[in-house]
């Protein structure tokens, strides 16, 4: 059994959600689900507005990606970038730099 998923503030408006015991292919799918939700959720309906939320997610697995916290932030922070340049609200990913 693994340890439950958490999210933390990391500054800013940038979160960090751990999702421990997931691979690759299962975090990209956490993500883009949380993607999805957030952006089909009407937020502010009780107050008359109709406010949808959109987001970005850079996703990086360890020790597939890094081995470390640094080396997964800074690996999942530039598939963030990757999407941005692309236009936002998608999920991404970037393969590490080779190991020499």
């Amino acid at each position: 059994m693994s340890a439950p998923a958490f999210g933390v503030s990391y500054g800013g408006d940038e979160f960090v959600v751990v999702l421990p015991g997931l691979g690759k292919p299962q975090a990209l799918d956490q993500a883009e689900e949380l993607r999805r939700t957030l952006s089909q959720t009407p937020f502010l309906a009780t107050r008359g507005l109709q406010v949808h939320i959109e987001a970005s997610f850079g996703v990086a697995t360890y020790p597939e990606d890094a081995t470390d916290r640094t080396g997964l932030l800074a690996l999942a922070d530039q598939a963030i970038f990757d999407v941005k340049r692309r236009g936002k609200n998608a999920v991404g990913v970037r393969d590490p730099a080779p190991h020499r």
